[in-house]
């Protein structure tokens, strides 16, 4: 899903009014929040002074507890949002002030329900890439563990049925995955990108994102504490406030927030394990 389609999706949900856009075009892909406040029509503040930093390479993680902030973050980041106070810039300059356009040809956002078009698996990544070739799709489908499928079952001139009802939700959000991959853009919002995939998958397609971060400013939303861990930094939010931040490492030597979470949710998957 590019950027233009994720703004107006996360507007049609929420009900926001269509923020207003500048024509500036923005330095380079690093994203920052600055002492951001916001509320929905002027009610309780879901986000208080919130800062964070996105460098242009690099993985940045935000993670907490449902209702924390999380979502509310990524609908400022996409410019869907607006702060009541404080600000989000691009490149430097404020979201605002840029042409949306141009910031949205930067910006890709993978969500758990992405959406999918009525055409073949090739139509799909051309909307991404108009010249994409075989090998870069075959490549794309293999960093999300997909490609033995589309092999064995149509290849790239399979259809896919309206609402990409012929395969499965997990197939599904891994198609989405690899079609935002050749999209080649500067920026990418991973939210909840894997939330229905099996453990396997999932595994190999974090170490893509992973390894996407060396030239891409990578942001990942994951509930599951577990797939942020190579993170080069880790925002905890507790109720509109971040609470720590830092690698996996530092926030685990913290008590209470980040590190509790985290134990729990090991000590959770190891019990389905041995109950295995």
């Amino acid at each position: 899903m590019n950027g233009a389609s994720a703004g107006k999706k996360i507007l049609s949900m929420l009900g926001q009014p269509d923020p207003v856009w500048g024509g500036e075009i923005p330095d380079n892909a690093g994203l920052q929040l600055d002492n951001v406040t916001f509320s929905y029509d002027g009610g309780r503040e879901v986000l208080k002074s919130v800062c964070m930093d996105f460098p242009q390479r690099g993985m940045t993680a935000i993670v907490g507890e449902s209702g924390c902030g999380k979502s509310t973050v990524v609908g400022l980041l996409t410019g869907a949002l607006r702060p009541a106070s404080g600000t989000v810039s691009a490149g430097g300059k404020e979201l605002g002030s840029l042409s949306r356009e141009a910031y949205y040809s930067k910006l890709a956002v993978v969500s758990c329900n992405t959406y999918i078009f009525n055409t073949t698996v090739r139509g799909n990544f051309r909307l991404a890439k108009k010249d994409v070739t075989d090998e870069e799709m075959m490549t794309a489908l293999e960093k999300v563990n997909l490609a033995d499928f589309i092999r064995e079952n149509g290849g790239f001139d399979r259809e896919i049925t309206e609402d990409a009802a012929n395969i499965s939700g997990g197939q599904k959000q891994r198609l989405a995955l690899a079609v935002n991959l050749v999209a080649d853009k500067d920026i990418y919002i991973f939210d909840e990108a894997t939330s229905n995939i099996d453990i396997e998958s999932e595994a190999v397609i974090m170490q893509n994102i992973k390894s996407l971060s060396a030239s891409k400013n990578v942001i990942v939303i994951s509930h599951r504490l577990e797939n942020i861990v190579p993170a080069d930094l880790i925002y905890y939010m507790e109720n509109g406030v971040v609470r720590s931040h830092g690698t996996h490492g530092e926030l685990m030597k913290l008590p209470g927030g980040y590190s509790t979470l985290y134990t729990a949710q090991k000590e959770l998957e190891n019990g389905y394990t041995e109950v295995e």
